[in-house]
């Protein structure tokens, strides 16, 4: 893949901490943000020209027009993410440096200044906490970018500085330099650590920490790279090796090798048993000179960027242009929500994050939004689509703008545990949220802050939040089997609970008209309540799992349900008959969250097999009385899986897929597939072969 729209030479390029996002900085004085996956810009380039600008003069009518000043003091030689990715700092020429906000594409209030000379390293510790430079002005400053403080000034090399990096700990910071020496720093002070490491007879422009910390490399104009322990000083090796000078290098996640660019190859550099020598396995050839290579944190990619303003990502297997995994969830998908013009599907997961995702394409509308330490557990979408609420195991709630992913205020604080459930009132200005400590929270959107009555106890773990559909009351299902309901604005008992026996209630959900409550939890039954009657008018039984969502359709046709047994079942809201179930080239874990479509003709259902999918209820209805008389097979469409076959109208056998590419089959029920690989069955113009045997298909084909 090449990412294309830099003006000039790209001099630096590098990932986020969790790989779905590439950085860019060039001498056009811009930083670029892209999407890895599809080449994608995913914001405006952010200028480091300062905001000044130069008059070219006077249009006839008098107006003076104005362009940005740009000069070579704009030039961006140096990226690097915070931990977090939220922030991302960049180094220039003229020595100044910017914190941009992820978040908002805006540069922070203050530069960074200081530095005489060109900054030719950036990079913030473990923590996130400090930032630090490396210059051409011979010095190395440490920065606490959250805090008007004067930066910490170490010197002590004699000549341009060019890369620093801390060690895993953040203890220690490790810098290199045209002096030809490596010196060891503590980051809070900025006084030395033991003494400089000799031994390179050349400028050293590279310097890579294994991640572990046990291994240092260094690499000086002389093409050799020398390996060093970091605690001792020593050398372990030099290596020799077939590229004559290396420009940079990065170790590889699993510290064993490095990937280094010289001129226009990008390789991968693996040390020889000997310790002597390393082999060079050639990744790829820019068309242009490289100026930086970088490793994915996964290690399957790698991305450089050379002086023809291009930027490129390659398999670092075997060095062709990466394919790239699909967008996708890192870990498991415990909630999704639907927008209210169903184009919009909102998800959050076990990696931390929270996606934004185009329904129909499946692609993600916004970069993934970061903030939460630990898994989320639940997200919900304000009916004007305006605003997205996620809840943590981090014990906090979040709010986001839907449109532009920035947090729209502090984190929501109070709840003393996991935070797995969260809910807009339908006029968005009420958010509810549920939690390991027993009780619900019933919060203001516009202020962020908590009701004046509360927090609601339950008598255990609250499971589910719910409000009804004129937002007068909350619902919350508990642990110990009980639904409770409250007036929203009082907090007062709506009605006594409901009680579902002693088995727990992990997920409820109102009917469209207010009248009726559904319940699923741990003894594998759906409930139908009346709630003035405070009784179960249906009990749907089917599921062999526990139920862990449930959902209605918005003209009370339908319940969907998923489960721990991997199904998502469809069911007659009127007397509860069990319409179909989905599963074959469905979910092969359990089936978190569900929901319908704002026109009612699909299902989305996310799982902790990673992904979200898309279900098109027709299809799934017709698709077993599709099975009719034999019809010739003229297109690369299929009715079902069965026991690994792609299955025809008629039930005929097409084609065996292995059993580790099933869960990744887009089967014509399942309309969009939004996980890390897919397999998508096609087929000559002429449609797929049938026949008697093997041969007479192969026949067939052979005519073509």
């Amino acid at each position: 893949m090449t990412l294309t729209g830099h003006e000039a030479r790209v001099t630096s390029a590098a990932y986020s901490s969790n790989g779905h996002l590439i950085g860019s900085g060039s001498t056009d004085g811009t930083v670029r943000i892209w999407d890895p996956f599809t080449g994608d810009e995913i914001m405006p380039p952010l200028r480091s020209d300062d905001g000044q600008f130069q008059s070219l003069g006077f249009t006839p009518d008098g107006d003076e027009v104005m362009v940005p000043l740009r000069s070579d003091g704009d030039q961006v030689h140096t990226i690097g993410f915070t931990p977090d990715d939220a922030r991302l700092a960049s180094g220039t020429l003229s020595g100044v440096i910017h914190i941009w906000n992820l978040f908002t594409s805006q540069a922070s209030s203050r530069r960074l200044l200081g530095h005489a000379g060109w900054v030719h390293e950036v990079i913030f510790s473990p923590d996130g906490s400090l930032l630090a430079s490396a210059s051409a002005d011979k010095t190395v400053r440490i920065w606490n970018i959250d805090k008007d403080h004067q930066p910490v000034v170490i010197r002590g090399h004699t000549e341009a500085v060019f890369r620093v990096v801390f060690t895993p700990d953040g203890r220690t910071l490790v810098s290199c330099s045209g002096d030809q020496t490596i010196r060891f720093w503590h980051p809070s002070t900025g006084t030395p650590i033991g003494q400089p490491i000799h031994g390179h007879d050349f400028a050293i422009r590279n310097i890579s920490l294994s991640n572990d910390g046990t291994t240092l490399a260094a690499g000086s104009d002389d093409g050799r790279i020398r390996l060093w322990d970091p605690r001792t000083r020593a050398i372990i090796a030099t290596l020799r090796g077939p590229l004559p000078s290396i420009t940079r290098m990065q170790f590889a996640p699993d510290g064993r090798s490095l990937v280094a660019c010289e001129s226009a190859n990008v390789s991968v550099c693996t040390p020889q048993p000997n310790m002597i020598e390393y082999s060079s396995v050639l990744i790829g050839t820019d068309p242009s000179v490289v100026d930086t290579v970088a490793f994915s944190p996964d290690g399957l990619y790698i991305v450089s960027s050379s002086d023809d303003a291009n930027i490129r990502i390659w398999d670092a297997g075997n060095g062709s242009p990466a394919i790239h995994p699909l967008q996708a969830h890192d870990g498991d998908v415990s909630s999704i929500a639907i927008s209210s013009h169903g184009t919009v599907i909102v998800s959050g997961s076990y990696d931390r994050t929270v996606g934004v995702w185009n329904m129909r394409t499946g692609r993600r509308i916004l970069p993934p939004l970061l903030g939460h330490t630990e898994s989320v557990y639940s997200v919900a979408l304000s009916s004007d689509g305006c605003l997205i609420a996620s809840g943590s195991q981090d014990h906090t709630v979040r709010l986001w703008d839907a449109r532009t992913g920035a947090p729209v205020c502090n984190p929501l604080l109070g709840h003393t545990h996991w935070v797995v459930a969260v809910a807009f009132s339908s006029n968005a200005q009420l958010l509810a949220s549920g939690s390991y400590d027993n009780s619900v929270r019933i919060w203001d959107v516009a202020t962020g802050q908590p009701s004046s009555f509360g927090p609601l106890v339950c008598g255990n773990t609250v499971y589910s939040v719910t409000f009804s559909p004129n937002g007068r009351v909350v619902a919350a299902g508990d642990g110990d089997g009980n639904i409770n309901l409250w007036h929203s604005e009082t907090g007062w008992p709506a009605c006594p609970p409901l009680r579902a026996q002693d088995y727990g209630i992990g997920t409820i959900c109102f009917s469209p008209d207010g009248t009726r409550i559904l319940s699923g939890g741990d003894d594998y039954v759906i409930y139908v309540w009346d709630i003035a009657t405070g009784r179960p008018v249906l009990a749907l039984e089917g599921h062999i799992g526990q139920v862990y969502s449930v959902a209605c359709s918005s003209d009370s046709r339908f319940i969907a349900s998923g489960s721990l047994d991997t199904t998502i079942k469809l069911w007659d809201f009127e007397n509860g008959t069990l319409l179909i179930t989905l599963y074959g080239s469905g979910h092969n874990s359990i089936v978190n969250s569900v929901g319908f479509t704002p026109d009612c003709r699909s299902i989305v259902s996310g799982s902790s097999d990673r992904t979200i999918r898309v279900w098109d209820i027709a299809a799934a209805l017709n698709m077993d009385s599709s099975r009719n008389s034999l019809n010739p097979i003229d297109a690369p469409a299929f009715t079902e899986v069965v026991d690994g076959w792609l299955t025809g109208p008629s039930g005929e056998l097409l084609l065996w897929i292995p059993d580790a590419y099933r869960s990744y089959l887009q089967a014509p029920v399942c309309t969009t597939l939004i996980g890390r690989h897919r397999v998508i069955i096609t087929a000559d113009p002429r449609g797929l072969h049938a026949g008697e045997d093997w041969t007479s298909c192969w026949g067939s084909a052979a005519t073509m």
